[in-house]
């Protein structure tokens, strides 16, 4: 599975598995269960502690990656596996992008997570968090290395471009999701994420009733989410 995907551990549990609406079993009872049988093999992996043996430069090339989510950290991957010295930038204090900003952690649990980004690393790869890429620091990266990839995402939702979306108690999915994500992240004592919970309550202005407009995967995360927290 880590041939072909760093994030088996992942994929086994958020992808929506299109394989398996096409996959001949089904012709005779049903189709193979391919995304619990990767969540199964990479929480295999994971519980006995099976890390690559890191990779040796065998190419002379420097390649920087601007971006440390899923497309930045996966081109780093298999540039590394193929022998490339590579960095990864990543301006937050935490890889992965969307992975720890936009899925919450019930459906992408915390340790999961930091193996797969442990796995990378172990692989060779090179991971900068911190550190924002600004116009001096790209000027600078041209020069240092012999190819940049910029895979900085797109984090900005799609709104509904309608008069009253604007006012202070109508929030964007996404940002609520982050804002609770991240915390959940650096979550320690009970204690702590209670008071993380209260905090972004009164902040975001969330009262004890929410209405939520949109019926896909970050609607229903954000649900899901509200509910856990009381609301």
């Amino acid at each position: 599975l880590k041939e072909t995907n760093p994030f088996p551990g992942g994929t086994g549990r958020f992808c929506d598995h299109p394989c398996e609406a096409v996959c001949n079993r089904g012709k005779f009872d049903s189709p193979v269960d391919i995304k619990y049988i990767e969540r199964f093999i990479a929480d295999y992996g994971y519980r006995h502690n099976i890390m690559p043996v890191s990779t040796k430069v065998s190419k002379k090339q420097k390649i920087a990656v601007i971006g440390g989510g899923v497309a930045g950290l996966s081109a780093a991957y298999f540039l590394r596996k193929n022998g490339y010295y590579v960095d990864v930038y990543e301006k937050h204090k935490y890889a992965g992008g969307m992975l720890v900003e936009g899925i919450p952690v019930f459906r992408y649990p915390d340790d999961i997570y930091r193996y797969e980004i442990e796995y990378i690393k172990a692989v060779g790869v090179k991971v900068h968090t911190e550190s924002e890429i600004k116009q001096d620091d790209f000027i600078k990266l041209t020069k240092e290395y012999n190819a940049v990839i910029i895979a900085v995402g797109a984090h900005k939702p799609r709104l509904l471009n309608i008069k009253g979306e604007n006012l202070p108690n109508v929030l964007v999915g996404l940002d609520f999701l982050k804002a609770i994500n991240l915390h959940e992240r650096m979550r320690g004592s009970k204690q702590d994420i209670d008071f993380v919970i209260r905090d972004v309550k009164k902040r975001m202005r969330i009262g004890d009733k929410v209405g939520v407009i949109g019926g896909g995967y970050t609607a229903i995360a954000v649900a899901r989410t509200l509910i856990r927290i009381g609301v």
